[in-house]
């Protein structure tokens, strides 16, 4: 075989490990579909549910009062705020509301506000480490959480990660998170910034040519 030839074949089969080691194949089913739905209107059910860990505590009148005011605004829209003692678990419920937000689709586009961009983007990270790590959530949300468990938290590998030959086209940075597109699911995106950062204006391009 003349060496040209030789460097071609090298240089495709190369190309088709890469695209076989970047494809991460089809999606698994969701494992348990009546837990999902059981959760998809009630943000306490879901606190509950898929972060046990964190809300071991029962609920008392003022934490429901303001998860269910965090629904509200979420499915219907508006303005809230609330001021709760040190510790009581206001940015426990604002991270798990975010991720009820997006992985049931209620929002496309979250942008998380920290008292500075280092913390903001801690805020992500614990986003982050739910959607890779959450058993339940892997197993429930498979189409969100299983092209990032693939990722192995490395940054690098969303740009090209493919599912079934299409891209994912994922972003895993440190203030913006851009959920996979797979079939049957669009991306949605979470962006961070600190209280006095750049917050009016922002807006995501999605694969599919829109604007959110």
């Amino acid at each position: 075989m003349p060496a040209k030839d030789v460097r071609g074949y090298h240089a495709e089969y190369k190309a088709q490990q890469r695209q076989s080691y970047m494809d991460i194949g089809p999606i698994p089913d969701v494992k348990d579909q009546a837990r999902r739905d059981s959760c998809e209107n009630d943000f306490v059910k879901f606190c509950s549910t898929y972060r046990s860990d964190v809300f071991y505590f029962g609920w008392s009148d003022d934490h429901i009062k303001a998860a269910e005011t965090m629904q509200n605004v979420v499915e219907g829209g508006g303005l809230y705020g609330v001021a709760m003692p040190r510790g009581s678990g206001k940015t426990t419920l604002a991270i798990t509301c975010c991720l009820w937000a997006i992985l049931y689709k209620k929002k496309q586009y979250i942008c998380l506000v920290g008292a500075t961009a280092g913390k903001a983007e801690a805020l992500l990270k614990s986003i982050k480490t739910e959607l890779r790590f959450n058993q339940a959530l892997i197993e429930d949300f498979p189409e969100v959480c299983y092209p990032i468990v693939k990722l192995e938290g490395k940054a690098t590998r969303a740009a090209g990660q493919l599912c079934e030959g299409e891209p994912t086209n994922m972003a895993w940075l440190s203030d913006m998170l851009v959920t996979p597109t797979v079939r049957g699911s669009e991306s949605s995106i979470i962006s961070v910034a600190g209280i006095t950062g750049d917050i009016r204006g922002q807006q995501y391009t999605l694969p599919t040519g829109g604007i959110c």
